[in-house]
């Protein structure tokens, strides 16, 4: 069974007003299906691969290679594959090193949850942006084909599938932000 990964664009104060109900993901399914203004799907850039994004097995696989590869060829400390990680990992979108679980910001929903799992303020969203921005596409790519020169990963062609994902996921931030929008993030 595949897993899919939820991103969704929200109203912050539409969301807030909602989030401490028991039914919070019932009222957010049923917000999305009545395609209520307050709430949308997270605008990843177009250069998306999609795929990778929606996939928790692709995201997976992806954090897994990044993982054993980062222990082969180190990268400077506060450079821009940590900084990757570090967007990454606050998104949601990779696991913590150490204890292996999903660490986005600002976790909401335990185990009892069905799918909802963080959120992010628009003040989250727009300094998670800003982070992304100041990471160095060069030094990126540089890395990221060193590794890939090391260890092949089936879903990354070059560096560049990294810069790629990168403005991906800053262009979604960047209309987020400009729409002084929150993030919410789950599993499905």
């Amino acid at each position: 069974m595949s897993v899919s990964s939820i991103y969704l664009a929200v109203e912050w104060q539409p969301f807030l007003e909602n989030a401490q109900r028991p039914d919070i993901e019932t009222q957010l399914d049923d917000a999305q299906e009545n395609e209520e203004a307050w709430i949308r799907s997270f605008p990843f850039g177009k250069q998306a691969d999609e795929y990778l994004f929606e996939s928790r097995n692709a995201l997976s696989r992806f954090d897994d290679w990044f993982r054993a590869v980062r222990r082969q060829i180190p990268a400077a400390p506060g450079g821009a594959v940590e900084s990757f990680r570090a967007v990454f990992l606050g998104f949601g979108l990779m696991h913590d090193d150490d204890t292996l679980e999903l660490k986005p910001i600002n976790r909401l929903a335990g185990p009892d949850g069905e799918w909802l799992i963080a959120a992010m303020s628009p003040e989250d969203v727009r300094l998670l942006r800003d982070q992304a921005a100041a990471i160095n596409r060069r030094e990126l790519d540089t890395w990221f084909d060193a590794a890939l020169a090391r260890k092949q990963c089936d879903l990354m062609k070059s560096g560049e599938s990294a810069v790629v994902w990168l403005d991906a996921l800053q262009a979604g931030l960047d209309n987020v932000v400009n729409k002084h929008e929150g993030v919410i993030f789950g599993m499905a």
